[in-house]
């Protein structure tokens, strides 16, 4: 079973097949932090289904940091080609695209990767994640990494791990010093196929309360930003106004430019 598109320029793009291979029970903790060839397509038939069957998809494009050494931003669009906005909305969700008008989105317009919204989907739960990076300067989290629920990959820049899972919403852990996050909304993950291990769509919550919270809590605070907006206050949309506390605003920044540091926001 396999997917393919033609890009109308005589090529026919095969995206993924459907081998049944097994994925391996545990990678080696050394794997996990070794560079990702980025010329890799992503091998989505080892995404677990409820994944590729949800309309959750996006697509992104890549842009510089904002600051010399930061992490490239990665900057979501819809697969109609609007960027993404307001996160988590009525019509934020009816704008998500299914995993096949995704991978023709890509192709058509150049995007730089796919991605996978998480949130409320409408059907009483939400998508879930934890974003764990910087693996080889933590070597003592093996353990952490090996015990994680969910479907767990590489992440883009090879030397971390993303696991994505479904159930209660639960307070974000957002970007800080502990170099762990975990989100229930507000945020996308980029999505490179390189799974390491396949536990199911399962309920992250419990293993982010009793096992990232506190290591969380030792990274202090998240980093605070510091933007002199270069706008009239008075010309923000209703929804910024609105919005109270460091929080909520951190939240919304991560959705707006997931996968990056606050500071780098």
């Amino acid at each position: 079973l396999g997917f393919a598109i033609d890009d109308g320029l005589d090529n026919v793009v095969d995206f993924f097949s459907l081998p049944g291979r097994k994925v391996p029970p545990a990678a080696q903790f050394a794997d996990l932090t070794r560079p990702r060839d980025k010329a890799d397509s992503p091998d989505l038939s080892r995404l677990p289904p409820e994944m590729r069957a949800a309309p959750r998809w996006l697509v992104y494009r890549s842009a510089p940091p904002r600051k010399p050494g930061g992490k490239p931003r990665k900057v979501p669009y819809y697969a109609n080609g609007q960027p993404r906005g307001e996160t988590d909305t009525p019509a934020d969700q009816a704008r998500l695209a299914t995993l096949e008008q995704a991978l023709a989105a890509r192709v058509a317009g150049g995007y730089d990767g796919l991605g996978f919204a998480l949130g409320p989907d409408g059907r009483g739960g939400c998508w879930q994640g934890i974003d764990k990076d910087h693996l080889s300067e933590h070597p003592e989290r093996e353990s952490l990494v090996g015990d994680m629920p969910g479907s767990v990959e590489r992440s883009p820049s090879g030397n971390g791990v993303h696991a994505i899972g479904y159930g209660p919403a639960f307070p974000n852990l957002s970007s800080n010093a502990s170099d762990v996050e975990a989100y229930s909304s507000g945020r996308f993950f980029t999505v490179t196929g390189d799974v390491v291990r396949d536990n199911g769509i399962s309920d992250l919550s419990d293993f982010v309360r009793t096992r990232l919270a506190p290591i969380h809590r030792q990274g202090g605070p998240a980093t605070p930003t510091t933007v002199d907006p270069d706008w009239d206050l008075g010309e923000l949309p209703d929804y910024l106004k609105d919005f109270q506390g460091e929080g909520d605003l951190q939240d919304l920044i991560a959705g707006i430019y997931p996968d990056q540091r606050l500071d780098e926001t």
